[in-house]
């Protein structure tokens, strides 16, 4: 797994086409609504998109990072991704530290599955 930083998204996306898993790592403005108040405001929130053009290692990934179940956005297409949030994102970042996961039968960043077509516009 490599990270990538707010506008190299398409990086991101090459090094999972090339086999990898690509993290792009971004802040994301959104509005807060304070129900006591009745005021929306608007806030930071650190987000990232776990880039993976095999379907079966970004599942396993999302279940080991404690999510429920794994939401793949652009299934079978380039772009295939997890959105990472709060407890996932954060175990993330420690995978990228050097923290293994635990049981990862297949290792993150060695390709499993042949390498896909190239992507056409």
């Amino acid at each position: 797994m490599k990270r990538f930083e707010q506008t190299k998204f398409r990086e991101a996306m090459d090094y999972a086409d090339e086999g990898h898993q690509g993290l792009h790592v971004f802040v994301m403005k959104v509005r807060v609504f304070d129900p006591k108040t009745g005021e929306t405001t608007m806030a930071e929130r650190d987000m990232a998109h776990l880039y993976d053009r095999n379907t079966d290692r970004l599942s396993e990934a999302a279940v080991l990072m404690g999510m429920r179940e794994a939401n793949i956005s652009r299934a079978g297409r380039r772009g295939q991704n997890i959105l990472l949030q709060d407890d996932a994102l954060k175990e993330a970042l420690r995978w990228l530290d050097g923290v293994a996961p635990p049981q990862f039968t297949l290792h993150p960043d060695k390709p499993s599955q042949p390498k896909p077509p190239p992507w056409k516009p």
